[in-house]
């Protein structure tokens, strides 16, 4: 409740809905049911994929969304990111 948000410059796909917001107020009540709550993922990248995204970079050690994230959008490019060689690859692919 301390931190000023402002409306986003740029839709937040937001895992409580699976929907993408913009107003501050709308963006503060779904983190807190995002932290809280069941999530909806395969609705988030559904929609993520409507909007145009063409890469998703999962940054982390494991692979579980990444594969997930496959068998959701297999249309939808995938990296990811573990370590700096890793990241490097990323970038490459990114530019």
């Amino acid at each position: 409740e301390n931190i000023v948000l402002a409306d986003a410059r740029i839709p937040v796909v937001m895992n409580a809905t699976g929907l993408a917001h913009i107003g501050a107020d709308e963006i503060r009540r779904n983190m807190l049911c995002q932290l809280t709550g069941p999530v909806l993922f395969s609705q988030s990248l559904l929609t993520l994929e409507q909007m145009g995204i063409e890469l998703f970079v999962e940054v982390g050690p494991n692979r579980v969304l990444s594969g997930f994230a496959k068998k959701t959008t297999p249309e939808i490019s995938m990296v990811r990111v573990e370590n700096p060689k890793t990241l490097q690859k990323a970038l490459e692919k990114i530019r």
